[in-house]
């Protein structure tokens, strides 16, 4: 199940990086934001990933 409560960390990270691409060990404070993106990926349907299209290309379709 995801923590909602934990999305505003990842909200701050990325609008003040550009990206979502936590690097391995960094923390937003104290909370552990790498770690918590890592168990978000494992979830099955946590997060939905781009699917490729026939040209290569990612596509949030």
């Amino acid at each position: 199940m995801t923590d909602w409560a934990r999305w505003p960390a990842l909200k701050r990270y990325t609008e003040r990086e550009g990206h979502a691409r936590v690097t391995m060990g960094h923390k937003e404070g104290t909370f552990p934001l790498e770690e918590w993106i890592a168990e978000q990926r494992r979830v099955p349907g946590a997060v939905k990933r781009p699917q490729r299209t026939s040209s290569g290309c990612r596509s949030s379709a």
